[in-house]
């Protein structure tokens, strides 16, 4: 039944004439210089000529009753499928990608139009910031499942919803769905068009995801200062004189203004809390892999799978520094990257004294219990070497069979005094979960 239905969803007028005419078309190249050759080229003829005119009518016949099944419904052809794109390198290249991928089928004048409308960042018939926003979501929700495909860092420390759902939980839910219900909620996305019937789960994720869109165009300047770099892109692809991007209202016949969709882009502030805070999961982030890059790709996995997967709790106060240094990075993700971002910084900052742009979450005026402050025992960090920061490091990562001398047992016990403070710290929190978010994503 598959089958026949295949062949009723590909057929076209005159399919079946086009085999036979295929084989006429051969036929002529046969040579015809004896008698033989000739009659037999002529018996052949006249047989393809009679099978041709048959199966045209066989053609004939087979066209109109698909014809009318295809009125009713039923076995229409399937959409062609859409084109691919190379994987994003940035922002900007996503944002590009995205608004491709949605309006590679439009139709010609309403795709004139809404390119118009990008380019202007105004339209009268759509909130192009929040379209965008959308189609971003949904071209990185459609290629989640590719391991190597870029995920752009306006998504992935996007604010949550008041609901408590984030990129993530949506991303999540969406790749949940049956296949039939994501495909229609993206055909709705990427067309505009209004919500297909779908399950209460679907009618979710895609409410959710036009009310990310929302959030996007609300104040997340990655986002819009990617759009601003998507325009100025193209604008310098038109071999025209540079003009200052300026958006007067469009006055409609009536007399009444139209506001813009969203702030004009030179109005758009300069990156400053979600550029700091994409410094500083980027931060976390180079602490984890640098430190298991060593490793086998399992071993590799298997931290990434704590991290992303952490439900735990920051530890409470009755835990010794002693006691803490054994503690391994399955009972307390956070403490673990915690530990880890300090010995970075202490590397980074006094060691090598190039970390100029620090995150500002660290206990820099707290004490330990010893009464040292935050900066001096990273200043006493700056004498040590390579080798001594290897195996603090190799210490936090396998706490149970590293063996450390007393000097670097002292140095790990005031680390991971500091790490206490710092994993219950909650801006490191808000860092930690885009991290999660981050690794997901990567």
């Amino acid at each position: 039944m598959t089958g026949i239905g295949s062949v009723l969803r590909n057929y076209d007028f005159l399919d079946m004439t086009k085999s036979v005419t295929e084989a006429q078309m051969a036929l002529y190249k046969k040579p015809s210089q004896t008698w033989a050759q000739i009659g037999d080229k002529f018996y052949n003829i006249c047989w393809y000529n009679t099978e041709a005119i048959a199966t045209v009518g066989v053609d004939v016949v087979a066209y109109l009753a698909i014809s009318t099944l295809r009125g009713c419904g039923l076995f229409l052809p399937l959409p062609p499928a859409p084109p691919t794109f190379p994987t994003p390198l940035d922002n900007v290249d996503f944002v590009k990608y995205a608004i491709q991928r949605a309006l590679w089928n439009w139709d010609s004048s309403l795709r004139k139009e809404m390119e118009e409308g990008i380019a202007d960042s105004l339209s009268d018939k759509w909130n192009v910031f929040q379209v965008v926003g959308e189609w971003s979501l949904a071209y990185s929700f459609e290629n989640s499942k590719k391991s190597s495909y870029y995920k752009p860092t306006y998504l992935t420390i996007s604010e949550p919803l008041e609901n408590g759902e984030s990129y993530r939980s949506v991303g999540i839910a969406f790749n949940r769905l049956r296949q039939s219900e994501r495909t229609a909620i993206l055909n709705a996305i990427y067309g505009q068009k209004e919500m297909p019937s779908l399950s209460s789960a679907g009618k979710k994720v895609y409410q959710n995801i036009r009310a990310l869109a929302s959030k996007l165009q609300q104040g997340n300047t990655i986002y819009l200062n990617a759009y601003s770099e998507y325009i100025k892109q193209k604008d310098v692809s038109v071999p025209s004189t540079p003009v200052p991007i300026s958006i007067p209202p469009v006055v409609h016949p009536r007399g009444h203004a139209v506001e813009p969709s969203a702030p004009p882009i030179e109005t758009v502030p300069l990156p400053s809390v979600e550029i700091q805070m994409a410094e500083d999961v980027r931060f976390q982030h180079s602490a984890l892999i640098d430190a298991i890059g060593a490793h086998d790709s399992v071993r590799l996995n298997k931290f990434i799978h704590l991290v992303v997967n952490d439900t735990s709790s920051p530890y409470g106060n009755w835990h010794s520094p002693e006691s803490m240094t054994a503690r391994t990075s399955d009972l307390s993700p956070k403490y673990f990257i915690a530990r880890l971002s300090i010995l970075r910084l202490f590397k980074e900052c006094y060691q090598k004294n190039r970390l100029s742009n620090r995150p500002n979450y660290f206990p820099w005026n707290e004490r330990i219990r010893t009464g040292k402050t935050f900066r001096e025992v990273g200043g006493a960090f700056a004498a040590l070497s390579d080798g001594d920061f290897n195996q603090l490091q190799n210490a936090i990562m396998n706490p149970l069979y590293t063996p450390l001398n007393g000097f670097l047992k002292e140095k790990l016990v005031e680390l991971s005094e500091f790490a206490d403070m710092l994993h219950r710290n909650g801006e490191f929190l808000k860092i930690y979960e885009a991290l999660r978010i981050d690794l997901l994503a990567h």
